[in-house]
């Protein structure tokens, strides 16, 4: 999609009649049909299929060989056990504030009916905030076992992905698109430009990592396999 209007890119073939070539480009349909927010075309660039393509599949390689963002991802799950440290810690401490408070309630040798008021509404206030905190609690231990789990699927995954790039410069052109679908949730162009004339060139590509951590590992073996059997194959 184009960064700056959303509209989707698309394939299209120029026909070049003097020089008798043919080209592929892939096109922003905002640059046919007016942006609503601009009340105007948008000046994107038509770019050529091959570049993009190449691009994307550069960037994909480098994801399989090192996947640091995968890691990344898994890094900003980590807060989940911090909290779960955090709410263990609190719940101590209201404990202990509790047991003070029962302590005092207990030690009350002339009744204060102020001071005993004051004291029932502050334990009434504590054993409210300890079921909170249970609750609390229960959400962040599922919370860190889904993390746990994550992290299991992410070792396995990385250790696939890895093998995979040995043969990925034989992959044919469907298992190209196939992977990209797995992969890829979406690939934004920030472009200013004509046909064949690019000022400007972004290209932001976003990982799917939900749908790669969930992703069945025997899908990741079949492309490991053959792609690994057509590269021994061509290397026999």
């Amino acid at each position: 999609r184009c960064k700056k209007c959303g509209s989707a890119y698309v394939g299209a073939r120029w026909h070049n009649k003097k020089e008798g070539r043919i080209s592929y480009y892939y096109r922003d349909l905002g640059k046919s049909n007016k942006v609503k927010e601009y009340s105007q075309k948008c000046t994107s660039a038509s770019i050529k299929k091959d570049l993009i393509e190449n691009i994307v599949r550069n960037d994909i390689k480098e994801f399989l060989v090192n996947p640091k963002t995968l890691e990344s991802y898994l890094d900003n799950s980590k807060k989940e056990d911090n909290t779960l440290a955090d709410i263990e810690y609190q719940i101590i401490k209201n404990d202990s504030e509790m047991g003070k408070l029962i302590d005092l309630y207990a030690e009350m040798f002339i009744p204060d009916p102020v001071q005993e008021k004051v004291i029932k509404e502050k334990i009434k206030q504590t054993q409210q905030k300890a079921r909170t905190l249970q609750a609390l609690k229960f959400e962040a231990e599922n919370k860190a076992e889904a993390l746990r789990v994550k992290r299991n699927k992410i070792e396995k995954i990385s250790y696939l992905l890895k093998k995979i790039s040995v043969g990925i410069e034989k992959l044919e052109d469907w298992e190209w698109k196939r992977l990209i679908d797995k992969l890829i949730d979406k690939i934004e162009i920030d472009s200013i430009g004509a046909q064949g004339k690019t000022i400007k060139l972004d290209i932001h590509i976003a990982y799917n990592f939900d749908k790669i951590i969930n992703q069945k590992t025997y899908y990741y073996t079949d492309k490991v396999n053959s792609a690994s059997e057509r590269s021994n194959k061509t290397s026999n």
